[in-house]
């Protein structure tokens, strides 16, 4: 999904593929969002490249979680200043 109008941050899960659902949303939630989509992590690179996304390095992030998460707790940054 590129970015584009009504474009903003939210959650995000790590998932091997799968259907999305709008099960348990508010209507607030419904109206917010447009579409929903699925990024390879190569996208995502390149996205980081010409957008900001955050956290910055999400996509290094994701990539070191592939095995398995290690204990570790992140620090995924702030928002925009």
């Amino acid at each position: 999904m590129p970015p584009g109008r009504g474009d903003v941050p939210g959650p995000c899960a790590l998932r091997r593929g799968g259907e999305f659902s709008r099960e348990g949303w508010t209507q607030v939630e419904r109206d917010l969002l447009d579409e929903l989509g699925w990024w390879s992590l190569d996208d995502l690179e390149r996205l980081e490249a010409q957008t900001e996304v955050f956290p910055a390095g999400l996509s290094g992030l994701v990539r070191g979680l592939l095995p398995g998460w290690d204990g570790t707790t992140r620090h995924l940054g702030l928002g925009r200043d």
